[in-house]
């Protein structure tokens, strides 16, 4: 299993604050990504960001260049704009957050406005739905999204882009009990790796 290090993306290559820990480093404990050739999933890695990178074009009207295996995953975009995503207006693209309480930042995908409220968007391109595990990284986007102030959210949606234009829209209610998953899985995280 390879986990980010705490400064740096292996996809950007983005220095984060110092004495912060990514969302996505906390979740690596639960993930197992060992079966997958480590060249496969570097492969799926650089088409991910590439996927992440052309939606956020998308929406700011710039044009964005992208492999032959991003478009795949484009075409699942355009599809779900053509459906349910397509009323989903952006407030928020790519952000940044971090949480001085919990010491953690991640990037948010998308904070949405749509008919039901606001909605927490995170876009996946993986082969396998892992519900458990986007469950709590959307809990933890939540709570950061809480701990700045921008907005509460009640509802996040997983918008799963699969090859030949295929898509699922998974929503997540963030209840308090997953809020409580979410802070117990920092707790966990920070318990096994004190910061210096």
């Amino acid at each position: 299993m390879t986990t980010n290090s705490p400064n740096t993306s292996d996809s950007s290559q983005e220095v984060i604050k110092p004495g912060y820990v990514r969302v996505s480093t906390i979740l690596a404990a639960y993930q197992d990504f060992s079966h997958i050739d480590p060249e496969v999933l570097a492969r799926k890695c650089v088409i991910g960001t590439e996927v992440h990178s052309a939606i956020e074009s998308h929406f700011k009207k710039e044009f964005c260049p992208i492999s032959s295996g991003a478009k795949e995953y484009m075409g699942a975009f355009k599809s779900a704009l053509n459906g349910e995503f397509g009323d989903y207006n952006p407030k928020l693209l790519e952000q940044r957050m971090y949480s001085l309480e919990l010491k953690t930042t991640g990037k948010i995908d998308m904070l949405a406005e749509t008919e039901e409220g606001r909605v927490l968007v995170d876009y996946k391109t993986s082969a396998k739905v892992n519900l458990p595990v986007w469950s709590l990284q959307m809990a933890m986007y939540g709570l950061l999204l809480a701990h700045n102030e921008v907005f509460e959210v009640r509802e996040a949606k997983v918008l799963h882009l699969k090859k030949k234009g295929k898509y699922s829209l998974i929503s997540i209610p963030l209840t308090s009990e997953l809020n409580d998953l979410a802070h117990s899985a920092v707790k966990l995280y920070f318990h096994f790796n004190p910061q210096k």
